[in-house]
């Protein structure tokens, strides 16, 4: 089977492309909600996504949001359009729920960062690092929760400015708060 995985300087490259595209696609589908051009790209981008993960979990979502982008191309329902987003942070939540089954996602993170230094993480470190991602878990669920209830209101750009702007500063916050929660009063590196 063809894999993107196979070529890491163009993965790089792929994924802040798609990650560009993902900030972007809210104010693209507000200001074109009936574009043919930008929902086969999106189902071209997720299908390429698709080939650069390695979990059949994260292919398999992927695979769903490709389908659904060909779907709103073929079908026009311009409803699923408005998903995106809410798939986005169930596949995050879901990738950091599944490695709460072993070892946090965000414990891995941390040790192989501490590894690079020098260093080991202690108990303490690992317990903080383990309900980090639990606390991820939560907003990923309550961002996806509250993209889907925008849907529904007629004026959809309360759902272009959540989705394009107001989650992305929340991540910031809540990734900023973490670090200086982190480094300033539980003294963790």
């Amino acid at each position: 089977m063809l894999s993107l995985r196979n070529y890491p300087k163009f993965l790089k490259l792929f994924n802040i492309i798609l990650i560009c595209i993902g900030i972007c696609y809210p104010f693209a589908l507000y200001f074109f909600p009936e574009s043919e051009i930008l929902f086969a790209s999106m189902a071209l981008v997720c299908l390429l996504r698709m080939l650069s993960v390695q979990e059949s979990y994260q292919q398999a979502i992927w695979a769903v949001l490709s389908a659904i982008f060909l779907i709103y191309f073929f079908a026009n329902i311009q409803e699923l359009a408005y998903l995106y987003p809410i798939f986005i942070n169930a596949l995050l939540g879901t990738i950091f729920a599944i490695s709460l089954k072993d070892e946090a996602l965000i414990t891995k993170i941390a040790k192989k960062q501490a590894s690079l230094k020098g260093k080991i993480l202690d108990q303490k470190a690992i317990s903080y690092t383990r309900n980090l991602t639990k606390i991820w878990i939560i907003f990923f669920i309550l961002n996806a929760l509250i993209s889907f209830i925008l849907i529904f209101l007629d004026d959809k750009i309360y759902w272009t400015l959540y989705c394009g702007v107001v989650s992305y500063i929340l991540i910031g916050i809540l990734f900023g708060a973490e670090i200086l929660y982190r480094n300033f009063i539980l003294q963790v590196e």
